[in-house]
């Protein structure tokens, strides 16, 4: 409180003026530390939104970003999660050149080692649990805030170190050896967590326990989760660049591990959950996906590597039921590392125009913000990667592309790459070097672009068409292939916009998730205000008269964006005008349905419906003779959420008056709320999301 009061104070003494021009200057410095400019409109649209809202997200001194940043509104969600969304939440930030947003990660990690010390407790080194709050206190002992009684009790123990490959891409791309210094002392101390946790095992391995792979239902000993990121922390603590911020001993230790810890678990599907647990069941986390991205452990260059990369990942996005948006992030990314451009873009075009709403958020059961965020990374994937210390310059642009260019995208070692395609063809590449070293570029394929602007003494190309080049600090390299191009040639310069999707979100956008493309669905669209089909409230408070969508039973809300098209929060035209519900692809009908004695079993409703995330959504429309206040009576054992509001009144958040976030059985008339029915006509609309077993709702309205 007194910290805000001196803040509030001291903008009041500079004034409104004041305030205004530093504000001003801030966003103005911000934007132009890099540029990307693409013949997808909406995917640009979306990629500079993302840019806004990683600033507005936090700042160089700023929070650690949670899953909601400053967008406050309700969720079951609340705090700083650690098994995925911080790690993608910042993503985007290293490659965009964009390092002081970014550097609000590297303080909470650095001033708070003594709670991730004690979050390791009994063991040695550091971790951190699932989820936390801006101090990073979260034991491993506390799963979901339930504390695990047993010392065997499956944990979750490779967050911190996932959380680590973030602050490591950070001192690489800053060329910042003192982090770098920092950052191997705490990975480092992740690891002695780790060695307490191994054991050898009659096969002469090194194994870790049962554990749970983030999200993941079945627990598994020798999880990909932690084997992969163990790997990586080992392989970077022994990199020879590395070896004078450690000790001979330690290096002898890390180096024996490495040599005895068991191999990843594979079957003929690719990569498995962990030993004796296949990947079997449709799963929207790809943490037992981290050795290919984002750790690079295994490289598409070697074939038997590429061939179990492109099984794991068909294996993964082809198993559908439970992906979410961020996994087609993370199919999109990995995609780009396969170098298939056009993959990855229908990935992304699947997120941006099946999950993501009208303002660019995501939202599961609750808002979340990382996965747009994050999508800003697997587009930088299709136009640079940095693997194996060589910059890949426009490594996965899709075919359609002729056009695109980008400019200060950020490499490790402080390398800042600029670039344009016309036509099909890449004009010419620019590398700068903030910190002085040696880079090794290489250009698109078929490209005639060679070294313009250095003697030949400082570079080199070998045989595969790699570019070997020494760079001062401040000096630049120009790949293009005419020497005698004036300079400003070699300025990227924006590609034209497609005029269709010029405005691809915002209020033009029809549904939350649906093309940004102004068209009118197909005819057939029947049009019947829900007042029409109004009912009274009988004698034990049951409403009689409802409507249920009649969606297909195979669809799930996790997988197709049913959620957004039936509620986008922002609008409810489907929810009070329409008989049929356009989305996108086909028309599902609202049908009138009778529950019996107030209460809807959904499993008997909607017998072919998936056992799992499936939602169901009931409407109905009640008319009240008078003004008056009732409770609503609630039950359910599931997610659910109920919106009322009267007739002319414009639906939105504001009109929520009933949130379950499941985990806890409800009786029929447990929940109880009270609402305000207006005279005349006033609209309730529900959603229930089936969290497995028993699924269904009760609705009694009680004076």
């Amino acid at each position: 409180m007194k910290l805000a009061d001196e803040s509030l104070s001291q903008a009041w003494r500079q004034g409104w003026s004041a305030l205004t021009r530093s504000h001003q200057a801030w966003w103005h410095r911000y934007y132009p530390a890099s540029f990307v400019t693409l013949p997808d409109t909406q995917l640009e649209n979306f990629y500079w939104i993302q840019m806004y809202k990683l600033a507005a997200a936090t700042r160089a001194h700023g929070a650690v970003i949670d899953t909601l940043g400053p967008w406050y509104h309700q969720t079951p969600w609340p705090g700083v999660w650690w098994n995925l969304n911080v790690q993608l939440s910042y993503w985007p930030l290293y490659t965009a050149n964009r390092l002081d947003i970014a550097s609000s990660l590297v303080r909470a990690l650095l001033r708070n080692q003594k709670k991730l010390r004690a979050n390791a407790k009994p063991l040695s080194g550091m971790a951190i649990g699932r989820t936390s709050g801006q101090d990073l206190r979260s034991p491993l002992s506390i799963i979901d805030l339930v504390r695990a009684e047993s010392p065997d009790a499956p944990r979750e123990h490779g967050n911190l170190m996932w959380a680590l490959h973030n602050l490591w891409l950070h001192a690489q791309h800053a060329a910042d050896k003192q982090l770098q210094r920092q950052t191997l002392a705490m990975i480092a101390e992740a690891t002695a967590y780790y060695l307490d946790l191994l054991t050898l095992q009659s096969d002469e391995k090194l194994h870790l326990p049962v554990a749970i792979s983030p999200e993941y239902p079945v627990a598994a000993a020798d999880t990909n989760y932690d084997l992969a990121l163990l790997s990586w922390a080992l392989k970077t603590l022994l990199d020879p660049d590395n070896a004078k911020f450690s000790s001979s001993r330690e290096r002898i230790k890390w180096a024996s591990v490495k040599q005895k810890l068991t191999d990843f678990p594979t079957n003929t599907n690719g990569f498995m959950v962990g030993r004796d647990t296949p990947f079997d069941q449709s799963h929207r986390h790809f943490s037992h996906l981290l050795m290919i991205y984002p750790l690079g452990l295994i490289s598409p260059e070697h074939p038997p590597q590429r061939d179990l990369i492109v099984r794991s990942l068909s294996h993964w996005i082809g198993f559908e039921g439970a992906l979410e948006g961020y996994s087609f992030v993370g199919a999109a990314a990995i995609s780009a590392r396969l170098g298939d451009g056009n993959a990855a873009l229908q990935h992304l075009q699947r997120l941006v125009q099946g999950f993501v709403r009208r303002n660019t958020m995501y939202t599961e059961a609750g808002p979340v913000i990382e996965t747009p965020l994050a999508a800003a990374q697997a587009i930088h994937e299709l136009l640079l990667q940095a693997q194996d210390n060589v910059i890949s310059v426009f490594p996965a642009v899709p075919p359609a592309w002729k056009d695109v260019g980008f400019a200060h995208l950020r490499t490790p070692g402080a390398f800042l790459v600029s670039a344009q395609m016309r036509h099909g063809r890449t004009q010419f590449v620019r590398v700068h070097s903030l910190a002085g070293g040696t880079c090794r570029v290489k250009l698109p394929g078929g490209s005639a672009l060679t070294p313009q602007s250095l003697p030949k003494g400082q570079w080199t190309v070998n045989e595969e068409g790699v570019f070997e080049v020494r760079l001062r600090v401040g000096q630049s390299v120009v790949f293009a292939a005419d020497v005698d191009q004036p300079a400003p040639a070699f300025s990227v310069v924006p590609v034209d916009a497609d005029t269709k999707l010029i405005h691809a979100f915002g209020t033009r956008r029809r549904n939350a998730w649906l093309t940004s493309v102004p068209a009118d669905p197909p005819s057939g669209k029947a049009s019947v205000p829900m007042e029409s089909h109004t009912s009274p409230i009988d004698s034990t408070g049951a409403v009689s008269r409802w409507e249920m969508l009649q969606a297909s039973p195979a669809t799930t809300f996790s997988s197709n964006g049913w959620e957004e098209v039936l509620w986008s929060h922002t609008s409810c035209d489907p929810c009070t005008s329409e008989a049929q519900t356009w989305t996108g692809k086909a028309w599902a009908r609202w049908q009138a349905v009778q529950p019996k004695a107030g209460c809807f079993d959904y499993k008997q409703l909607l017998p072919n419906a998936g056992s799992k995330d499936t939602i169901a959504y009931v409407r109905t429309s009640i008319v009240s003779p008078e003004d008056r206040w009732v409770n609503l009576r609630i039950g359910t054992n599931d997610q659910s959420r109920v919106w009322l509001w009267p007739e002319g009144a414009s639906p939105s958040d504001k009109h929520t008056v009933f949130l379950h976030t499941g985990g806890s059985k409800m009786g029929a008339d447990a929940g109880v709320v009270r609402v305000r029915l207006h005279k005349g006509v006033n609209h309730l609309f529900a959603k229930t999301i089936n969290l497995g077993g028993a699924w269904g709702a009760c609705f009694h309205f009680v004076s």
